[in-house]
């Protein structure tokens, strides 16, 4: 018996899959300073949403291009070219934040670039630009624009993390710079080394063919190493502070790169070699502050 008239409420169920969510991408940014530009061989984040699956997954080098039909592309806004994959660092859906950390090839040329994300289905394109190099601090706290992640050199065997107090937590060492001493300031984007974007320990000094400078408190100070740091896509620059150093708990960090300079950070110095903290103003040294 067949009807097809209805009364009263109810529930009609279809068959087939129901089509998988679209991506969404809200930003494309370095995944230092969280500004936009790419450099060429630099780590960047994608965010937005329905990227990828909850949870989270990092990659080791060999880095894949595409995991679980997730991919990052990068294709030429025009003149037509192939679009090209980013290597995949992480992938993030946690808490409410999804995003992709990619490595942008060293080979993908300057220009301006369609950036989608292949997850299920194809987002819509974000523009983005990339750049031959625009380096960019990491911060302690991932904003960009705080305490710089940097490392005090005390001896071969030791560094100690730059915090404004001397101390330590879970095995680390930390303590404010002191004039005189070298320091390792770590970012991404110094610029492309195609032969270091998917190995396990790249290492190469981009001086030779690049003016680099750190900038600290304004005073201009030669590098002695800026290059990769023994990881795709990251990058190192050591340097000296002078003698006649401004101090502080948060003083001015940036590095120029043929006069371009970064995104500012900061660094703190102690007034003297020993101090076991940096001078608030307005206060004493604080050991409880780190």
């Amino acid at each position: 018996f067949r009807s097809n008239n209805f009364v009263g409420s109810g529930t009609i169920t279809t068959g087939g899959t129901p089509p998988a969510p679209v991506p969404t991408i809200t930003a494309v940014q370095d995944a230092a300073s969280n500004t936009p530009n790419i450099a060429q061989g630099s780590i960047f984040i994608v965010k937005g949403s329905n990227l990828s699956a909850s949870g989270y997954t990092p990659f080791g080098p060999p880095r894949p291009t595409v995991s679980s039909g997730i991919k990052v592309t990068f294709t030429p806004v025009s003149g037509g070219g192939a679009g090209t994959d980013a290597y995949l660092v992480y992938l993030y859906n946690q808490s409410g934040v999804n995003q992709i950390a990619g490595i942008l090839p060293s080979t993908v040329a300057v220009g301006t670039y369609n950036v989608t994300v292949t997850n299920g289905t194809v987002s819509a394109p974000v523009v983005a630009q990339v750049v031959a190099n625009k380096i960019g601090l990491f911060t302690q706290d991932s904003s960009g624009t705080g305490l710089a992640s940097v490392q005090n050199y005390i001896s071969a065997a030791v560094v100690d993390l730059n915090r404004l107090t001397t101390g330590s937590i879970s095995g680390i060492t930390y303590s404010p710079a002191k004039p005189g001493q070298p320091v390792i300031a770590y970012g991404t984007g110094l610029g492309a080394y195609a032969a270091g974007d998917n190995t396990a320990s790249p290492a190469f000094d981009f001086r030779s063919s690049e003016t680099i400078v750190a900038v600290v408190g304004g005073v201009n100070i030669p590098v002695d190493y800026a290059g990769r740091a023994g990881y795709a896509g990251e990058d190192q620059i050591n340097f000296t502070l002078p003698a006649n150093i401004p101090t502080g708990c948060a003083v001015t960090l940036q590095i120029s790169v043929n006069g371009k300079l970064s995104a500012p950070t900061s660094i703190s110095i102690a007034s003297d070699a020993g101090s076991s903290a940096c001078v608030i103003p307005g206060y004493t040294d604080r050991k409880s502050v780190v």
